[in-house]
């Protein structure tokens, strides 16, 4: 819609990936929606039960998945239809949640995928979870095997695959502040 701006963040575990979506909702002035706001909107409108493979990244278990499994679509849409009624604002930063192909078709949406060297994601995670090196890249490679099997089921795309995304970025290279300015210059390019 006018002036609308829906903003998809995929991004590898430390990369800063969050940080920076973080930092794109301060600068426009949207909300930014995560995972765990995500839930808490779900249980404060009873909602929860119903979603809850959506958000457990374990939709083995689902009803919804065993139901859909040939049917990437209809997983899609139903995954659509559910964030639509958690999320009422027509301008948002999304992160994770296979954003960047349930939004593909909308217009309004810039979508983006943060990946880092390895060392840069350790030394954040080590930093922001407490770990020695060892528990970090181990805690690394065990969350992104989770979001790329997730990703894969939900839309038999590959995680991280550049093609799938409008913009992707190595944000070792400038740091998280300066990747997320250079994210802006890109995005105030398409909508102007």
């Amino acid at each position: 819609g006018e002036g609308a701006m829906i903003i998809t963040v995929g991004r590898e575990c430390g990369s800063g990936g969050h940080a920076i979506g973080e930092a794109l909702a301060a600068h426009y002035g949207i909300r930014c929606y995560d995972r765990h706001i995500l839930v808490s909107e779900a249980k404060a409108r009873g909602m929860y039960d119903e979603l809850e493979s959506f958000f457990s990244e374990k939709p083995m278990d689902s009803l919804l998945y065993s139901i859909a499994i040939n049917n990437v679509g209809k997983r899609n849409a139903t995954a659509l239809k559910q964030l639509h009624e958690l999320i009422t604002e027509n301008s948002f930063v999304l992160i994770g949640r296979c954003g960047n192909y349930i939004y593909k078709n909308d217009e309004d949406v810039t979508t983006l995928f943060i990946h880092s060297d390895m060392d840069s994601k350790i030394e954040r995670t080590m930093h922001k979870q407490n770990l020695d090196r060892i528990k970090a890249k181990e805690l690394i490679k065990y969350v992104d095997s989770k979001r790329e099997a997730f990703h894969k089921r939900y839309t038999d795309e590959t995680w991280g695959d550049a093609r799938n995304y409008q913009l992707t970025v190595n944000s070792s290279v400038l740091g998280v502040e300066q990747t997320a300015e250079q994210i802006i210059a890109f995005i105030d390019k398409k909508h102007r």
